[in-house]
């Protein structure tokens, strides 16, 4: 499976459950390092960088960077390698702190 076939799934799946959600399309006038998605759910703002399961595909310090800095700014930056790990993170316990306006910080990423 390619990684734009699994975002695709992402995607549709997301928008499934409802909130706002849209893929980021890189390109020359766009700032690096944005998630692949984004999108607010339940009032959260989600970056989502998808990485295909089983193959080497170590988020970059660029990609890094900006999952902390949405972090930062109180949104919820996950790692996912499957539409689950997406599906997952709408019930996460860094979801559910930021929804209820907690202090809290956490990745998701499959091992």
């Amino acid at each position: 499976m390619k990684e734009s076939t699994l975002t695709t799934n992402i995607l549709k799946a997301l928008r499934a459950e409802g909130g706002w959600w849209f893929k980021v399309h890189g390109g020359p006038f766009q700032q690096a390092g944005v998630p692949d998605i984004v999108g607010v759910f339940d009032g959260v703002f989600f970056g989502v960088e998808v990485k295909l399961p089983g193959r080497p595909h170590p988020v970059t310090k660029l990609q890094r960077y900006t999952l902390h800095r949405i972090h930062a700014a109180r949104g919820v930056a996950v790692v996912v390698e499957s539409v689950q790990d997406a599906l997952d993170a709408l019930s996460a316990p860094v979801y559910v702190a930021r929804a209820k306006g907690l202090e809290t910080f956490e990745i998701i990423q499959s091992d």
